[in-house]
């Protein structure tokens, strides 16, 4: 089949039906909407979130869903018209936008039938078949029919050879616009790798393969993503000369947030930025790792929804099974640039790459490039745009520092150890960026992305003035002493802690204190207060530990409320922690209450399957330590314990209970702190989770990635 655009075919070919033969148009039926992806792909766009994750999880379906070498391929749009004549004939199927026709592409078949792909969901097309001769005189003509293509996606692309093949358009994005089809495309590899079976670079690509992306989708840039000595030896792209070949070996999952990571990402996303690049297609060797790490920030930057993002990954099962798990990975990984329940993901992942260091001008770029010229910055790259125009004026380096601090000071004995309690400890670091502008004046970028207040104060010889204001050039504000003075001593900025709210940028000016404010500053009153933390008092005598909520050590304090996962409080099926400790620190003791009057649990082997129970998680650390430990029980006291998510490490000692109560059930736990190997003041998170409803408690905001180490909370142990 060859295909060529034309707008001169119906004056060649004539636009009346002669005498004594005709031809009538059968397939598509003339108003339809036709379905160019097979029934299993279909699917993936018609079920819910909730019926894919449980699909996804079967062994059995998932193997069905990948059984198919070509289960990857689109099934396309079947043409098919009757002839009345049984003279030799040629046929000229003219396929346009318009009912006129008018810049048609046409089709020169020699059968009464073909498979058509790489339509556009959701577009209506015109066509009609125009019978010839072997003189190439017209024979007969069909009336002008219609259909429409189905609108679901993805988008999957048809190039013979080339798997898990599909364009990223379609999907919703910032500002309620949509990715437009035909910018950006992701598939498998073009040609064998130096690890395959085949010789290294041996093409897949077949002459009709290559047509279908040079020619009709006009692709400009072919950037791999493989490994060097995965390429085979590929210097150039299989699809021509005209075609800009690039690899950049891609990191992939966990490896993006690394600092290694962030650079790789930052180089691959200029290439986005740019708009001679377009149409790109990306590609790693089954295109759905490296290549659904790039596609994922690319449509996390362009406003897509989470569950969007979802489905565009676990696609690729289609070709090679690829679960949601991995895909959330990525998604949990962007909360290291931002914790706050009303961000989105796209504000995340526009930090992520400022972070990494990317210009905001290029993804302000990128963005308009894909969506529209006339596309208004979003808060995160209009505040950066801003942010770096002040930082220009401060070009100089300099000593001064923002070193952490805390308000609340004190030592903690904790198994037979002396800690210095001063929570919270900064997790992340919120100082981005300190500079001078060689006239006594300095500016502090501070980006705080977590949810929980945190404190600094400042450290440096620079400081060489009395006094100073300390301004926020972002909200125009002034800040004031705790003595409620508009201008601080110096000793003042040295020695007092300084509040960094949770999940704000702050651009902090020192400036010389003058007579009066800068003018269009207003003054702010600085809250600086004890923390609220977590505390587990030796007050009472150590609980029995029976599942019963009896205890004089649990009716001593109040206990914590465990709040919704992305934060804010709950008006029902609550869950209450109650915590202790021994004389010694040595012993945690933990209770939990959970409002559940569903039972949904059974006994299951140690280290089982506990998790898929109505459940409790305890997740355990010290301060500013990495590794952290795990404890599951269910409601009926089955247990599995692990370190970070290695199930295989096991807890000694450990004493638990469960017990119904009316409405609901408690655990009772009594954990030895010994064997944990903490190297700082203890910390904890709590998580529930309610079968079949799924509802979910933490006393640290997970967002539902119970694993989110940030989440845990320093506890005091009185």
């Amino acid at each position: 089949m060859k295909k060529f655009l034309t707008s001169l075919v119906l004056a060649a070919l004539g636009t009346t039906t002669l005498f004594g033969a005709s031809v009538k148009a059968l397939k598509p039926e003339n108003r339809s909407v036709v379905a160019p992806l097979t029934t299993m792909q279909r699917m993936v766009n018609t079920l819910s979130m909730e019926q894919l994750e449980i699909l996804w999880k079967d062994k059995i379906f998932m193997h069905r869903v990948n059984a198919c070498p070509n289960a990857s391929l689109p099934q396309g749009v079947e043409f098919k018209w009757e002839y009345s004549s049984k003279c030799p004939l040629a046929f000229k199927v003219l396929l346009a936008d318009n009912a006129e026709l008018s810049d048609a592409w046409t089709y020169d078949e020699e059968d009464t039938g073909f498979t058509l792909h790489n339509l556009i969901p959701g577009k209506t097309y015109f066509w009609k078949v125009v019978a010839v001769k072997e003189d190439g005189e017209v024979d007969a003509e069909s009336k002008v029919s219609s259909f429409t293509v189905e609108n679901l996606l993805p988008r999957v692309i048809y190039a013979p050879e080339v798997k898990n093949f599909r364009d990223l358009g379609g999907m919703k994005a910032m500002g309620g616009r949509a990715i437009p089809f035909g910018k950006l495309y992701r598939s498998g590899s073009l040609n064998a790798n130096s690890e395959d079976g085949k010789a290294a670079g041996e093409a897949y690509l077949t002459e009709e393969g290559q047509d279908v992306m040079a020619n009709e989708l006009q692709i400009k840039t072919e950037l791999d993503l493989r490994w060097e000595r995965e390429a085979g030896k590929e210097v150039g792209s299989l699809l021509g000369a005209d075609v800009n070949y690039i690899n950049i070996p891609a990191k992939l999952y966990g490896a993006m947030f690394t600092s290694s990571g962030q650079e790789n990402y930052a180089k691959l996303f200029q290439l986005f930025a740019k708009a001679e690049n377009y149409p790109i297609a990306f590609h790693c060797i089954a295109g759905a790792d490296r290549t659904g790490c790039l596609a994922f920030l690319l449509e996390a930057v362009l406003g897509c929804s989470a569950d969007d993002i979802r489905r565009d990954y676990i696609f690729s099962s289609f070709y090679s099974a690829r679960y949601f798990s991995a895909i959330d990975v990525l998604i949990a990984g962007m909360d290291a640039y931002s914790t706050a329940a009303e961000d989105t993901l796209q504000n995340k992942a526009e930090r992520y790459l400022i972070r990494s260091g990317v210009a905001p001008e290029d993804i302000l770029a990128f963005q308009k490039i894909i969506l529209g010229e006339d596309l208004v910055p979003s808060p995160t790259v209009e505040a950066a745009l801003k942010i770096n125009a002040l930082k220009a004026q401060f070009p100089g380096k300099s000593s001064l520092e923002l070193v952490e601090a805390s308000p609340v000071k004190g030592t903690m004995l904790q198994c037979g150890k002396e800690y210095a309690f001063a929570p919270p400890a900064w997790f992340r670091n919120p100082v981005v960026f300190v500079g001078a502008d060689g006239k006594g004046d300095f500016l502090c970028e501070i980006d705080n992305t977590t949810q929980d207040v945190c404190y600094g104060r400042f450290q440096g010889e620079d400081l060489t003035a009395e006094r100073y204001f300390l301004l926020n050039a972002l909200t125009k504000e002034a800040f004031l002493t705790a003595n409620g003075n508009i201008a601080w001593k110096t000793e003042e900025l040295l020695d007092e802690p300084i509040p960094l709210p949770a999940a704000t940028q702050m651009l902090l000016v020192l400036q010389p204190a003058g007579e009066a404010l800068p003018e269009g500053y207003a003054k702010k009153v600085l809250e600086v207060q004890d923390d609220k933390f977590l505390m587990a008092s030796s007050a009472k005598p150590a609980p029995v530990i029976d599942g019963v909520l009896d205890d004089e050590m649990w009716m001593d304090r109040a206990p914590f409320s465990l709040c919704a996962i992305d934060g804010t409080p709950v008006k029902d099926n609550h869950a209450m922690l109650y915590l202790g400790t021994d004389p010694r620190h040595t012993m945690l003791y933990m209770a939990v209450k959970v409002e559940d009057d569903s039972f949904n649990a059974q006994e299951r082997p140690r280290d089982g399957e506990c998790w898929a129970d109505d459940e409790v998680e305890f997740f355990i650390s010290g301060v500013g330590d990495v590794a952290y430990y795990q404890l599951v029980f269910n409601r009926v006291g089955s247990w599995l314990d692990g370190k970070g998510q290695d199930v295989h490490f096991s807890l000694n000692d450990v004493v638990a209970k469960t017990g119904e109560v009316e409405g609901g059930w408690v655990l009772e736990v009594a954990l030895p702190m010994e064997q944990l190997q903490l190297t700082n003041v203890i910390e904890l998170n709590v998580c529930t989770t309610n079968v079949p409803s799924g509802i979910q408690r933490n006393l640290g905001p997970t967002g539902g990635v119970y694993h989110t180490r940030e989440a845990l909370k320093p506890i005091l142990l009185k």
